[in-house]
């Protein structure tokens, strides 16, 4: 019973405490601040202190984004490929994926090769997606090395190697990535 209480009552503080950071987000991205103006985008997509608006979390994710703020790049161009607050546009997600790719960010590598590997507003073209799933596996994305695994397994881009791609399975898998291990239990 005290510990249902105390979980309650750090609940309502958190929701209250949290209420003032969207305020103070909002400060701060009226300014021009990149990493405010992310964050509520965040909070406007998730519904998180204010009434959830995918089209408002596009519209502060572009100014964020447009600042080379590369998580924001990440977000628009997820709001594009998934048509979330405004129109799917494959296209535009493959530009700001690229964008955060280019400065190095794994999860931009990741869904930059996504797009080469499913032919989402690019050709389809499993070298480069090859290409980046490497540079984001390398960097320790768990998603990126278990398709790379499976990149391997099948053959996809690469020759067919097993033990590659067990390789890179088990590193995905050794995160707790629930993916690689199922491949793992298929190939072994």
């Amino acid at each position: 019973m005290y510990k249902k209480f105390m979980f309650v009552i750090v609940l309502i503080l958190s929701l209250s405490s949290f209420a003032g950071q969207v305020a103070e987000y909002r400060k701060l991205a009226e300014q021009g601040n990149a990493a405010a103006q992310y964050m509520l985008g965040m909070c406007y997509e998730d519904g998180a202190g204010v009434a959830k608006d995918p089209a408002e979390a596009v519209n502060w994710y572009r100014k964020a984004a447009e600042q080379d703020f590369a998580p924001a790049q990440i977000n628009l161009g997820q709001c594009y490929n998934n048509g979330n607050g405004i129109a799917e546009d494959k296209v535009e997600a493959v530009k700001w994926f690229r964008k955060a790719a280019e400065q190095g960010k794994p999860m931009g590598e990741f869904l930059l090769g996504q797009c080469y590997r499913k032919g989402w507003g690019v050709a389809q073209d499993n070298n480069e997606a090859v290409k980046w799933y490497r540079q984001a596996a390398d960097k320790g994305l768990p998603d990126a090395q278990c398709m790379l695994g499976l990149c391997y397994s099948q053959g996809w881009g690469v020759t067919q190697d097993k033990d590659e791609a067990i390789k890179w399975f088990k590193k995905a898998a050794e995160q707790g990535y629930e993916p690689a291990r199922n491949a793992l239990k298929k190939l072994q």
